[in-house]
């Protein structure tokens, strides 16, 4: 049995962030990979810019020190530049997609701040360059600049800003307000604000954090009593979207930690079990929902995409280990959704006949590149699989955000797999890895697992060790700084529905090995058939 390992997974995803951009456009990465009968091609699009190029350099940096690497490399210095050289095209420190290009048109999207932000703080966080703090500041004053400051909350009114808007200074009203409150009009920007103050314990970033989320959980209307977020028909295309809701409640969340408080956290974990509610067990989220469902038949659900994002996934398990640190117990289901992060992750493209070298002999232009696409774009994490299928309704469906989204998926398992506080270590996900705290391994031997545990501390600790579901526990023995368990996988089968539409499932302990019905190329198959997987 195939076990997922952290480290190769961050190792085969920085392969992508490394490669996969643009030396002649400021190093920005491609969004798009593009593969058919003619070859393949990288293709840029209007998110490269803050949002992909944010993206990109979070996940890299990341990555990296998943790897066990923990000295800044050359790309990430690149990816910094690009995102200093689109804040140098405006004059307030936000981070401007430039004019000139047919793929893009100029001005801000409010959605790009989110991810340039998350980019720059954890770039900070690894170089401690005062340079870039400084940068960060500005931006952030530069957030507040575009948004709009009343009574007790504070939202932004726009998707896209150029200097010549005026902004209106009124109250919120769903109806008539031109942004969707999660997706541009402050909740996913909580997320990396609080990042941000967690660095510079600057006290006015904790208010205005404080002010989003009551403008998301009063006023918005983005989240209903129950924690559900369906379509509400004021915001095409984007309210019901999945990603920016949880990635709002990630945010929410981390406040809530912070300020110590009970009841919101509560919130948070309603709007978690409703979204839970709308995937399926092993970590596959639909990219969008439509309206709410009667009688959870096929028929009622024509608007809810079939496909997933990986930044739900990622999402997902952020919020189920940050709910897990803080008194409720979701580690199985962060263990069980690794399952759609590690096999959305493109390893295997040496006989897809999708990958072909004819396009090798065609001419980079200012939106396409065409050399070595198959091979730079190898491990990035596909966004858009079905829930048994590698592809979209027949076709790679891939997009930037996903692809380094999974970078962080991967880096928040490593980050609390093996944690340790106050004296004692705590073994929360059960994954071979390698962090500060110690190294865990997994082997196998005739059907028999072994998880060692080694702690790098010098003195006794307590190790706390928490036992997953479908797990047989043959023995444990106990040394000082170390654990060694011997246990076997208990084989389920069960059927969940997805889109009023049963799926059999088969597990082995946390790991899916089966799915029916299959796709074309089944993610999930135990002919050991399906590219892609590890």
């Amino acid at each position: 049995m195939k076990l997922y390992n952290i480290k190769n997974a961050a190792e085969s995803a920085a392969n992508n962030y490394l490669r996969f951009n643009d030396e002649n456009l400021h190093n920005i990465p491609y969004f798009y990979a593009f593969f058919g009968s003619g070859g393949a091609v990288a293709h840029h699009d209007q998110w490269d810019f803050g949002d992909a190029t944010g993206r990109y350099l979070d996940a890299l940096v990341l990555c990296r020190k998943a790897m066990g690497e923990n000295t800044p490399c050359e790309t990430e210095d690149k990816y910094y530049r690009a995102l200093k050289w689109m804040i140098s095209l405006g004059k307030n420190g936000l981070c401007y997609r430039p004019d000139g290009y047919d793929f893009v048109s100029g001005g801000v999207n409010t959605f790009d701040i989110r991810s340039a932000l998350l980019g720059l703080i954890t770039y900070y966080n690894s170089v401690k360059n005062g340079e870039v703090l400084e940068v960060i500041k500005t931006m952030i004053r530069g957030l507040v600049s575009i948004g709009i400051d009343i009574d007790d909350y504070f939202y932004i009114p726009v998707a896209y800003y150029d200097p010549h808007m005026v902004i209106e200074h009124r109250h919120y009203d769903i109806v008539s307000n031109k942004a969707d409150p999660c997706h541009y009009g402050g909740g996913v920007h909580i997320f990396p604000l609080m990042m941000c103050y967690e660095i510079l314990k600057d006290d006015k970033i904790l208010v205005l954090c404080g002010k989003l989320v009551n403008f998301i959980i009063k006023y918005s209307g983005a989240f209903e009593e129950d924690g559900s977020f369906f379509v509400t028909g004021h915001f095409a295309g984007e309210d019901g979207h999945f990603h920016s809701r949880m990635s709002t409640v990630l945010g929410i969340l981390c406040y809530a930690v912070k300020t110590d408080d009970k009841d919101m956290a509560a919130w948070c974990e309603k709007a978690y079990r409703f979204a839970k509610s709308q995937g399926t067990s092993y970590g596959f989220f639909p990219e969008g929902l439509g309206k709410k469902p009667l009688h959870n038949v096929p028929g009622e659900y024509p608007d809810v995409a079939r496909h997933t994002e990986i930044c739900c996934t990622a999402d997902m398990i952020n919020i189920a280990i940050l709910l897990s640190e803080n008194g409720y117990d979701y580690y199985n289901d962060a263990e069980r959704f690794a399952n759609q992060l590690f096999k959305s992750q493109l390893n295997d493209i040496s006989d897809i006949n999708y990958f072909k070298d004819i396009s090798r002999k065609k001419d980079d232009t200012a939106s396409c590149s065409y050399k070595n696409v198959a091979e730079r774009y190898s491990g990035a994490f596909l966004g858009r699989t079905m829930a048994n299928d590698l592809l979209n309704n027949g076709r790679y469906d891939n997009m930037g955000c996903c692809a380094a989204a999974g970078g962080r998926g991967i880096w928040t398992l490593w980050n609390y797999a093996l944690t340790q506080k106050d004296g004692t270590a705590f073994l929360n996900l059960w994954f071979d890895v390698e962090n500060d705290t110690g190294t865990v391994k997994i082997t196998e031997n005739d059907g028999l697992f072994t998880l060692t545990v080694l702690l790098k501390t010098k003195t006794d600790y307590e190790l706390k060790i928490r036992i997953p579901e479908r797990i047989d526990i043959k023995s444990i023995i106990f040394n000082k700084n170390t654990a060694e368990i011997t246990y076997e996988m208990k084989n389920e089968v069960t059927t969940e529905m997805l889109c009023g539409e049963p799926l059999t499932v088969t597990w082995r302990g946390n790991y899916v090995v089966d799915i029916s019905p299959k796709g074309i190329i089944p993610l999930y198959d135990n002919t050991n058939k399906s590219k892609g997987a590890l």
